[in-house]
């Protein structure tokens, strides 16, 4: 479990190339509903990802004793990710495909030394690490990849290293193209619906959630609802406007919502046809400043 811990870490740590790598897109299924990418190079060399990495223990021991043992460092050696999942479908089913510099022998030794086991899958090496009741497997089907998932979801991903990505096209249209300032991108087929009360957008008016997070000085995303009418999409822009405005109301008397104001000041719903278009931005300071104080809050506990 110690091991599946600092595997988690290291993920958040990275997470957490301008064009989305389709050699990591080729591993994720067809059923496959959302998907989230990041640049890692970018976002750990971001101002927001120097901080974060400050704030979140990048040198505690168990990190430190990771890549003393594996030669892996994240922040270093981790280029891309693609997360990829069936949604609502199988909640408990993902993959996660990386790009970087991995010495796959020597990080799954380190997991079987941690109690997992090493198996062998058409001819390609996985590992499992964890507890019966809250592993994972993990494999390097080429030196340069590694991919992460349940047992089927990463056999399956295996089986389909030689193929083209088969994802739907609603996705694909989305993923952003060569060039892009994006430093992580998001994309849902039918998320779930959302709402307050009697305001509410249900789940069949949503066909697909999309956007974007830019990492600088500034903090910006944007992001795009596709809705099934005109209508749909009106009502969920006059639903987030609603939001907003809830929220502004509530800051004198709710110091959390009250260190929100930057975004709900700066946010911004508009709508084109059947399309929902969401933009929201703060200074990067002000985010720090949002982390410290969850951080204050957190060690206080």
């Amino acid at each position: 479990m110690r091991f599946l811990k600092t595997v988690l870490m290291v993920v958040c740590l990275a997470s957490p190339v301008l064009a989305v790598d389709s050699d990591l897109l080729r591993y994720l299924g067809s059923d496959t509903k959302v998907i989230a990418w990041a640049n890692v190079d970018r976002v750990v060399s971001s101002p927001l990802g120097i901080f974060v990495q400050s704030i979140a223990g990048a040198e505690n021991r168990d990190f430190t004793n990771f890549i003393a043992a594996t030669g892996f460092d994240p922040r270093r050696d981790l280029r891309e990710l693609v997360l990829g999942s069936p949604g609502r479908a199988q909640p408990r089913k993902g993959l996660i495909a990386a790009r970087g510099s991995f010495n796959g022998p020597q990080l799954g030794a380190l997991a079987v030394l941690s109690g997992g086991k090493k198996d062998s899958y058409n001819g390609v090496d996985i590992y499992f690490t964890g507890g019966a009741h809250g592993g994972v497997w993990f494999s390097f089907p080429e030196p340069t990849i590694a991919l992460v998932g349940d047992e089927p979801t990463l056999k399956a991903a295996i089986d389909r290293g030689t193929q083209n990505a088969q994802l739907d096209p609603r996705l694909t249209a989305k993923i952003p193209a060569a060039g892009t300032n994006q430093d992580v991108w998001f994309a849902a087929i039918e998320p779930a619906g959302v709402g307050s009360g009697k305001r509410f957008v249900a789940l069949e008016t949503v066909d697909l959630v999309s956007g974007g997070l830019t990492l600088g000085s500034v903090v910006q995303l944007n992001a795009e609802a596709l809705m099934r009418t005109e209508k749909d999409a009106q009502s969920l822009a006059g639903l987030i406007k609603m939001f907003a405005g809830m929220l502004q109301s509530q800051q004198q008397r709710n110091p959390a919502i009250a260190r929100l104001l930057p975004f709900l000041q700066n946010a911004d719903a508009k709508v084109e046809g059947t399309a929902v278009l969401f933009s929201t931005s703060a200074s990067e300071a002000v985010i720090e400043q949002l982390l410290r104080a969850r951080q204050k809050v957190a060690s206080l506990r």
